[in-house]
């Protein structure tokens, strides 16, 4: 029980007080969702916003507003929104950023001549079918997890994470401030990036 609490913590609330964070800070700097006061608010507050956002999508005139969308924030609201959807989320983006990697493996043990030979219709068959295994497994998140990495105490988990995702939400409404610092150090390290990877010439 101890070791599933710290873990809990570790592995899942401070991951998801972070996304969370960096989520509702977003929303609320751009408007996207109203202040809230407690738990309830926010639930509230995060239920309006998806059910404007279901709004603008119906409005021809109005969808060109979407695309100024977060992209992290446009999947979240793919997903339902709230705290399953973003579990759901992440968990798709796990799954999809792991099956990265095992391609670019896989790639680098084969020779061109086998990769071009493996390409065909059964691959695109295979991706397709993959694709709509992964969305299962990221709306069933809650099993993907416990298999995953054999949890135990799957519960308390949910409840770290949602801890965490409460956290998250509650310092993004509070404290905006600490949010801008933090975007504005994001944006400092992408414009060094930029440089070091595209000097002045």
């Amino acid at each position: 029980m101890i070791s599933s609490l710290i873990g809990a913590f570790l592995f899942a609330a401070i991951p998801l007080f972070a996304v969370t964070y960096l989520l509702i800070g977003w929303a609320i700097k751009s408007g996207k969702i109203g202040d809230f006061q407690d738990r309830k608010g926010f639930e509230a507050a995060v239920k309006t916003m998806r059910e404007e956002r279901k709004k603008q999508k119906k409005d021809k005139s109005a969808k060109a507003t979407l695309k100024n969308e977060n992209l992290f924030t446009r999947k979240w609201f793919d997903f339902g929104g709230g705290f399953y959807g973003l579990m759901a989320l992440i968990t798709y983006a796990y799954i999809e950023i792991i099956e990265v990697f095992q391609f670019i493996g896989k790639l680098m043990d084969l020779s061109i001549a086998k990769i071009l030979s493996n390409l065909g219709f059964d691959i695109l068959v295979a991706f397709i079918i993959n694709s709509i295994m992964n969305l299962v497994n990221a709306f069933i998140w809650f099993i993907y997890w416990k298999n995953e990495f054999d949890l135990n105490h799957i519960w308390i988990w949910i409840i770290m994470a949602y801890l965490g995702y409460l956290a998250g939400a509650k310092m993004a409404r509070d404290k905006p401030e600490h949010y801008q610092t933090v975007m504005t150090k994001v944006d400092e390290v992408k414009s060094r990036t930029r440089d070091t990877f595209n000097p002045p010439t």
